[in-house]
């Protein structure tokens, strides 16, 4: 499998943990999306992201990581470095 097609997997992944934790619909997610602002992640919704990340990646992720990220796109970039870390010890 190629990178990219790699990039675009956690990509599509993402989003559609996102869109089931936050309850939208996945049309309203886009890479520039603010994870506050646009689609509403508030602290229970980033702690719960956490844990799903956590569990379906098979990745640590602290709370204050996800909070940091303000848009889709660096919550995307962030799973995919700790997920390719683990791939790539």
């Amino acid at each position: 499998m190629s990178a990219e097609t790699e990039v675009n997997l956690v990509s599509e992944r993402v989003v559609r943990i996102l869109a089931d934790v936050l309850n939208i619909a996945l049309d309203e997610i886009h890479p520039g999306s603010r994870m506050l602002y646009d689609l509403g992640a508030s602290s229970i919704y980033i702690t719960e992201l956490v844990a799903v990340f956590q569990r379906r990646f098979r990745i640590e992720l602290t709370y204050i990581e996800v909070e940091r990220c303000e848009t889709v796109a660096e919550l995307v970039s962030l799973v995919e470095t700790r997920a390719k870390a683990i791939q790539d010890p």
